[in-house]
């Protein structure tokens, strides 16, 4: 019965995961697509800016 409920736990678990991973997914082809003002004003905002400099 314990090992029953636990199977179903994880299968549940896994759905979840996947339903994140998707969603995940979904987040980086957006901000592939469109240009986030908070990542430019990180990193990658620094780095274009060095760039340009040289």
């Amino acid at each position: 019965d314990f090992l029953d409920r636990t199977q179903r736990d994880m299968g549940d678990l896994i759905k979840q995961m996947d339903e994140v991973r998707i969603e995940v997914t979904d987040m980086r082809q957006i901000v592939q697509h469109v240009p986030h003002p908070a990542f430019q004003r990180g990193g990658m905002g620094r780095h274009c800016d060095r760039g340009r400099h040289h």
